[in-house]
């Protein structure tokens, strides 16, 4: 059975994306060496696959696979997905003259009109699956609203191949809409991400009621785990005292809140800006930057946590 992972806050830009990639590529690089020692689980390499849930498909992005909706599934080319089709040329055609076809993206998984084995692609992580994330996940989502047992759709999808990993990361939306509830249901585990500031982190407040109230009206009727935070990770930290007292202070604030579950602070860095330029996590980018070293801490700590899988926990001992 995968551990389920998701990065989750209702405000954007707190570091959701880039600790969910950076922790993807930290625990490839981990699994990759238990391959090289001649480890297998279940007589098989182990797995990880990130579901991308964010309009904004910035997990999809990092992984190599850029505007999931610009991209055909036939002739596996780039095409113009606003084009109208008063608009479209020959030349602009897919094979044979058809209108090109996208990608299987998440929505097509969440409104049953792909299967989830279907969608999952591989990526520039040699141990990393993708489910694609799409733009037009809002508009999609109220779509999905009027749909019978809306909210365990993507429980009900991940169910189907959860045994096939051993790490299953779910990047959340800045929003705790019917997408977000589909994730808390989906998950076992939630990181929350936000930015040093002091109203940033007080406003965690809502991502914990959130979860309590999917945790007693739905998730107790099918499954006996609840979702809970397990992990606080403040982003976008100063890197001293003297680059901001309020910052430094709403970093202790966290600490005095939150106790234990607050890990390693993320630390302000260029470089975090530059590795989504390149589509690169952090660590892959530059492991010797500010945010790789912090990345590198966290990891461990979330494993001594029991949130991520080591070695001896991904065989069940």
């Amino acid at each position: 059975m995968a551990f389920k992972v998701a990065t989750a806050n209702r405000s954007g830009g707190c570091g959701k994306t880039t600790t969910l990639t950076s922790i993807a590529a930290l625990a490839n690089n981990d699994m990759l060496e238990w391959i090289k020692q001649g480890w297998t689980i279940r007589g098989r390499k182990p797995r990880i696959l990130i579901i991308d849930l964010d309009g904004q498909c910035d997990s999809s992005y990092y992984l190599g696979v850029a505007d999931p909706d610009s991209l055909c599934m036939v002739c596996g080319e780039r095409f113009d997905d606003e084009l109208e089709p008063k608009e479209r040329q020959p030349e602009d055609m897919c094979d044979g003259g058809r209108w090109h076809e996208p990608i299987p993206n998440i929505m097509d998984v969440l409104s049953a009109d792909t299967s989830i084995r279907e969608a999952i692609r591989a990526t520039n992580l040699e141990l990393v699956d993708l489910l694609p994330g799409t733009k037009h996940l809002e508009a999609a989502e109220k779509n999905l609203a009027s749909a019978t047992g809306a909210e365990f759709r993507l429980m009900d999808a991940v169910a189907e191949i959860e045994d096939e990993y051993d790490l299953i990361l779910f990047d959340s939306p800045a929003s705790y809409g019917l997408i977000a509830v589909n994730i808390f249901m989906a998950t076992d585990d939630v990181i929350a991400c936000v930015k040093a500031g002091m109203k940033e982190i007080r406003a965690l407040v809502h991502l914990e009621h959130t979860i309590k109230q999917i945790n007693t009206k739905l998730k107790h009727r099918v499954r006996p785990r609840a979702t809970k935070i397990v992990a606080v990770l403040v982003t976008d930290a100063p890197g001293s005292v003297n680059h901001g007292k309020a910052y430094q202070d709403a970093v202790n604030f966290a600490r005095d809140e939150y106790g234990e579950l607050v890990v390693t602070p993320v630390t302000r860095d260029v470089r975090v800006i530059e590795a989504y330029s390149a589509r690169q996590p952090v660590p892959l980018y530059d492991p010797s930057s500010n945010a790789a070293k912090a990345f590198g801490k966290v990891y461990p700590e979330l494993i001594g946590k029991g949130v991520l899988p080591s070695q001896r926990t991904a065989a069940g001992v």
